[in-house]
């Protein structure tokens, strides 16, 4: 865990250089642990840095800001065909999932988002929810048949206003990724 805070101080200095204007989007991680020793992380990006380093990024996989997919079992265009159906339809739950062991699974359409809901009480009490805006899995679908355009998809959700993304509560821990125009990621 200290290690992440190092990392996260250092792409924190080296952002400050990059963040210009006031009402930029920022991306935030927060991970607090409960208890009284628990560890706090806060990272604080602005989208500007994010974007340098993933064009910046040239490995096998990844390449100035597009994934590369071997070997995997991925129908472009049967996403791209569910994607443009979710996007026409009206609003409302699409799945429900109740196992026997005590986990809810939740995809809804709400607007031009959709929100992925899982409840587990066997693992502690744990409750993740996750925003998916439309538009952003339309851009990380740009491109050929065997990539994912990781740039694209961060452009398109550094246009989008304030949002929680990520949201993890659990008896440990809690989570949360969000996009704002603070530095401070309050």
């Amino acid at each position: 865990m200290r290690i992440k805070v190092i990392l996260s101080a250092l792409l924190l200095i080296l952002g400050a250089n990059l963040a210009a204007a006031a009402d930029q989007h920022w991306l935030h991680v927060r991970v607090e642990e409960s208890g009284r020793h628990g560890e706090k992380v806060s990272i604080n990006l602005p989208f500007d840095l994010i974007e340098a380093v993933i064009e910046g990024v040239e490995v096998e996989e990844l390449e100035r800001g597009i994934v590369h997919i071997e070997d995997a079992e991925f129908d472009r265009k049967l996403v791209r065909t569910m994607l443009d159906v979710v996007k026409k339809s009206k609003d409302g739950v699409f799945v429900t999932v109740e196992s026997e062991r005590g986990e809810i699974v939740n995809v809804a359409k709400k607007g031009d988002e959709l929100h992925i809901r899982v409840e587990d009480e066997d693992y502690e009490d744990e409750v993740v929810s996750v925003l998916v805006p439309l538009a952003v899995a339309e851009a990380l679908l740009e491109g050929d048949d065997d990539e994912l355009n990781l740039l694209a998809a961060l452009r398109e959700l550094n246009k989008r206003g304030p949002a929680t993304l990520v949201q993890i509560e659990s008896e440990d821990e809690t989570v949360r990724v969000w996009i704002d125009t603070s530095q401070k990621g309050i």
